[in-house]
């Protein structure tokens, strides 16, 4: 027994055609829009490349055994300890890594604090100790923005990137995988 309107329960068949039209479209702009996209700024001949996401502002390296986008630390630590018959040397270096988004323009901020001495093993030598931190920061004016070419100001001198197209395509990774011991 068949009526005339069977999608009266709910609604109109119109209304289920612009429901699944709706659901395609959203389907189809979420796979090519995406929300968070990486972004990458080719800046040689002179530097590194520069890859971001374009919501969030979170820095990525390219991994050449993973072959993907990896996700920069944000807080790093090296040290090194040396010596010789008649001399000691240690060094260390604190790096910190933060970038954010300010009107529009991606500001990058590394900190590296460095820290070491070196002395003779007898008592007649004097060491020498240094410590500093030096801090770089960088500006890419209108990051969030998809152009052709950047304007990137980094302590105080200003140089141009080009959007770098083939090198998007290779898919970011989210953390570091574990290594397991045994």
């Amino acid at each position: 027994m068949s009526s005339t309107n069977d999608y009266s329960w709910f609604a109109t068949k119109g209304s289920w055609k612009f429901l699944g039209f709706s659901i395609i479209v959203w389907a189809v702009y979420s796979v090519f829009t995406g929300g968070d996209k990486l972004r990458v700024l080719n800046c040689l001949p002179n530097r590194e490349s520069i890859a971001y996401n374009t919501k969030t502002g979170k820095l990525y390296r390219y991994d050449s055994f993973k072959e993907a986008w990896v996700p920069k630390k944000l807080k790093d630590y090296k040290s090194k300890n040396s010596g010789g018959a008649y001399w000691r040397s240690n060094s260390s270096e604190n790096i910190k890594l933060e970038s954010f988004f300010v009107n529009g323009n991606l500001k990058i901020k590394q900190e590296n604090t460095k820290r070491g001495s070196m002395y003779g093993l007898n008592s007649n030598s004097l060491g020498s100790t240094y410590d500093y931190v030096d801090v770089n920061t960088m500006i890419i004016y209108n990051g969030k923005k998809e152009r052709k070419n950047y304007t990137v100001k980094e302590n105080n001198k200003t140089f141009t990137c080009q959007l770098d197209r083939q090198q998007i395509y290779r898919a970011p990774t989210n953390e570091y995988e574990a290594i397991n011991k045994r």
